[in-house]
């Protein structure tokens, strides 16, 4: 199944530049069969736990683990007990060459452990609340200084 949104309850949504960033929470004990995005995106686990399968791999991220999942990479996820939030960005457009930056990995599923993104994800979430009229221009900012850290 092809999907242009992410699953789960949505909490915020915003298209800025050639991104998309959103907050998903997702139930306790929630599935998700294989599906496939048509944009790369980058989901940071921000609470609970999953974990995301693909063909020959899976991922049991921690919180501020990031995943970077290649567009149209079919997966399936399954939230633990407590349930998930995320925080995705979506790239779209112009922010597909991001690929470039990745090299060869670009091609596949990988996940950044440990937290060096954590204060970059800090003022993320604070511009996602006091969404202004500087927000959109703050969070291209951050989101760009986020893949120039990885």
């Amino acid at each position: 199944m092809l999907s242009t949104e992410f699953h789960g309850q949505i909490i915020y949504r915003q298209t800025i530049g050639g991104f998309k960033i959103s907050e998903t929470h997702y139930a306790a004990g929630q599935t998700l069969g294989f599906h496939l995005h048509e944009n790369s995106s980058i989901i940071i686990l921000l609470e609970g736990s999953f974990t995301e399968n693909y063909k020959h791999k899976s991922f049991e991220p921690l919180p501020s683990n990031i995943i970077y999942r290649p567009a149209f990479e079919k997966h399936s996820n399954k939230f633990h007990n407590s349930g998930a939030k995320c925080l995705n960005i979506e790239l779209t457009a112009g922010w597909q060459k991001i690929n470039d930056c990745f090299g060869s990995q670009a091609s596949q599923p990988i996940c950044i452990e440990g937290n060096p993104f954590s204060t970059t994800v800090k003022h993320i979430k604070n511009e996602m609340k006091i969404n202004d009229g500087f927000s959109g221009l703050a969070l291209e900012g951050l989101v760009t200084e986020m893949m120039a850290l990885v």
